[in-house]
């Protein structure tokens, strides 16, 4: 009977997740300050799905089979030149290469060919600090909505007097953030020896995993989920961590709506995910060492720096374009 049951749910949970035969993706190349304006009108429509943001000199959006027909109207109508990049967005993800989640969860099981579900992750950085002792230490900096371990990583050889800080994975559906940052950290540790001058700059501390609800969800259910797994005051579940700082909170490209994607929340810091790193933030740098915050997302190949909310520019702006510029020509 048991086993029955098993099967049955086995069955169910299957035939849950979503499919996306028929989805497009469509790249917009809005021409000036008015096709910006209209493609911010049109991503509150809840049935858009903007893959990237809103901004010159194109922007993606996913759309449903059902309203390719509508949305090429508008388009031509609103004289926002498009193209179809990817006609069948389902087909795209049955390519993607996707490791059966190991319980060991030790480095052999971690590669950078695949996606890893969470318990690779985290097992990966455990194995990590027993190898390394010296220079590696895990620790839980909160819990998601759904109790899964929010695990921080970090990485020092007692040298260094500034802290470094990377996450990855805020965005359920961005698989390859996490990827990217576990991928640094084994240049940090298990490479140590060719990076040293690197590592010994500074402490760093490395999340992987920042929305680890979503990014099961999105494994299990529905590839391209983006937000967190809390209920909301709607049938419409999670909250875009991205926007639900308490930093110019809700003044733009956010939405009240919780079925948008960009549900900034009821309040600031209304998830677990987000208050959680901001209250390990806060006090870590209360002796204001930490010298730089590095989010890894996807896609679009970009170096993204403050601030977000306005057009102004930060007082170090000009060094962070150098260092980003810089960086981008060795690619």
């Amino acid at each position: 009977m048991k086993l029955l049951v098993l099967l049955l749910l086995a069955v169910f949970a299957a035939a849950e997740r979503k499919r996306y035969d028929g989805y497009q993706v469509k790249r917009v190349f809005p021409k000036d300050s008015v096709g910006l304006e209209h493609l911010a009108q049109m991503r509150l429509d809840i049935r858009l799905d903007f893959w990237t943001e809103v901004r010159k000199p194109s922007t993606d959006i996913m759309v449903p089979p059902e309203m390719v027909e509508e949305l090429e109207g508008r388009l031509e109508e609103l004289d926002l030149p498009f193209l179809t990049i990817i006609r069948d967005v389902q087909k795209l993800s049955d390519e993607q290469k996707v490791a059966e989640p190991n319980e060991a969860g030790t480095p052999r099981a971690m590669d950078w060919t695949s996606y890893h579900r969470l318990v690779d992750i985290h097992g990966y950085l455990d194995q990590l600090a027993e190898d390394y002792p010296e220079m590696v230490t895990v620790m839980s900096i909160g819990s998601s909505f759904e109790g899964r371990d929010m695990k921080l990583i970090k990485v020092s050889t007692g040298t260094a007097s500034q802290k470094m800080w990377i996450d990855g994975g805020i965005h359920a559906r961005e698989w390859i953030a996490p990827a990217v940052v576990t991928y640094i950290l084994r240049e940090l540790v298990e490479n140590y020896e060719e990076n040293r001058d690197v590592v010994d700059l500074f402490d760093w501390y490395l999340l992987p995993l920042h929305n680890p609800d979503g990014y099961e969800y999105s494994h299990t259910n529905e590839r391209y989920w983006r937000k967190t797994r809390s209920v909301t005051e709607s049938s419409c579940r999670g909250v875009d961590p991205n926007r639900n700082w308490d930093f110019h909170w809700m003044e733009s490209g956010a939405s009240q709506n919780p079925c948008s994607d960009i549900y900034a929340g009821p309040i600031p810091f209304s998830e677990s995910e987000t208050s959680s790193v901001a209250d390990f933030l806060l006090e870590e740098n209360a002796d204001r060492t930490f010298q730089g915050f590095l989010t890894v997302h996807s896609f679009g190949q970009y170096w993204l720096c403050p601030w977000g909310y306005d057009t102004i520019y930060p007082d170090d702006y000009d060094l962070l374009v150098r260092s980003c510029t810089q960086y981008g020509r060795q690619q």
